[in-house]
């Protein structure tokens, strides 16, 4: 609890701007005549507070304190469950909820691993890479329809899935960074695409801010890791 709180300490600090994008995203609510202040708060700060898991599980496993780092790894992880769920159920969106499953199986393995000192050998970047496999060609075929963004979006869920299940903590870094600047480009597109057509996507503009400012944080540890 402490360090979450630090976390968002820091957070706020380094990123005060966010919540100029907050009051922005607001306006254009209203400027879309899509005007639903109770959704975009809810949706913005369940996203915040996943990104602020990944932030502190990354500076978790910086500072070689895993066990503390899965935890958030795993609290992030339901957050985004949720996201997900919404996601299919109010917007038909699949790409939110499809790879979850193995975001799921990802925590599974490093929170047994570090936290209970069993190592679940069944599930690793081979079993999730043929999931994620199945994963794209279902969502291709059935919900892409020929959208470049979204497609962004299942690269990204379909390596950062896959590689979250690795356990040494540089290639962990390397995967969030790559991924995070994924879904950064592929939220941004749908973002505009559907600001262009007067009925903005909530969930893709929260992941496109928010995301962003995880992008910054982790190009600031850079250095750290080369």
């Amino acid at each position: 609890m402490n360090l979450l709180l630090k976390e968002f300490k820091k957070f706020s600090r380094e990123n005060w701007w966010v919540y100029l994008l907050f009051f922005w995203a607001l306006w254009v609510v209203a400027y879309t005549w899509n005007w639903n202040l109770i959704e975009i708060i809810l949706l913005f700060i369940a996203n915040f507070f996943a990104n602020i898991c990944v932030m502190a599980m990354q500076d978790s496993f910086s500072e070689k304190n895993p066990k503390i780092g899965t935890l958030y790894q795993v609290l992030g992880t339901w957050i985004f469950l949720i996201l997900g769920i919404y996601g299919l159920i109010y917007l038909g969106q699949s790409q939110y909820i499809l790879w979850q499953i193995a975001y799921i199986l990802s925590a599974v393995k490093t929170y047994f691993y570090f936290n209970k000192n069993v190592d679940l050998k069944l599930i690793n970047a081979k079993l999730l890479s043929l999931l994620n496999i199945i994963f794209f060609v279902i969502f291709y075929i059935y919900f892409a329809n020929w959208n470049i963004a979204y497609l962004i979006q299942a690269i990204w869920f379909w390596f950062s899935s896959t590689w979250f299940v690795v356990l040494d903590d540089k290639k962990r870094y390397f995967t969030i960074l790559i991924w995070t600047w994924l879904i950064i480009i592929g939220s941004l597109f749908i973002t505009y695409n559907s600001f262009k057509v007067w009925n903005l996507d909530w969930i893709a503009l929260g992941y496109f801010i928010l995301s962003g400012t995880v992008g910054i944080y982790f190009l600031k540890l850079l250095k750290k890791y080369t």
